[in-house]
């Protein structure tokens, strides 16, 4: 036998007159709030009706702001008003968008089709012959 098995199998297990003490720590998970910036720059740059996704941006920019210091409560009132302004602007938008699709500007009668090209042309004057295709 060594030395030091000799001396574990003598003594026994050392005793350790202290209680085995541990060691806990509090991770703070980061919590997930969306601040909405992305979707307000978009609707800024594309679906801005009555400049609502510049005042989402703002406010996105104010919860971020109160996010980054703590302030969770405002950041959370601020990211809230940014989705609403969010969601009119994109219906407002939406609706500017697509109700110019069903009212156009031009007249339709006075545009003519020809045959043999693709484009849509203004038709000519009744008192100007048009001339014969080649």
């Amino acid at each position: 036998m060594l030395k030091e098995e000799h001396e574990v199998a003598t003594l026994g297990v050392p005793h350790n007159p202290a209680p085995p003490t541990s060691t806990v720590i509090h991770i703070r998970s980061e919590t997930s709030m969306p601040d909405h910036v992305i979707w307000s720059l978009f609707n800024t740059l594309f679906m801005n009706s009555c400049c609502l996704g510049f005042i989402a941006f703002a406010y996105s920019v104010k919860s971020r702001d109160k996010k980054m210091v703590g302030d969770l409560t405002r950041a959370q009132a601020y990211a809230s008003t940014a989705k609403c302004l969010n969601i009119w602007a994109l219906i407002l938008g939406y609706h500017r968008d697509h109700s110019a699709d069903h009212h156009p500007n031009t007249d339709s009668a006075s545009l003519s089709v020809d045959p043999e090209e693709s484009s849509c042309l203004p038709r000519p004057p009744a008192s100007i012959p048009r001339p014969a295709p080649s």
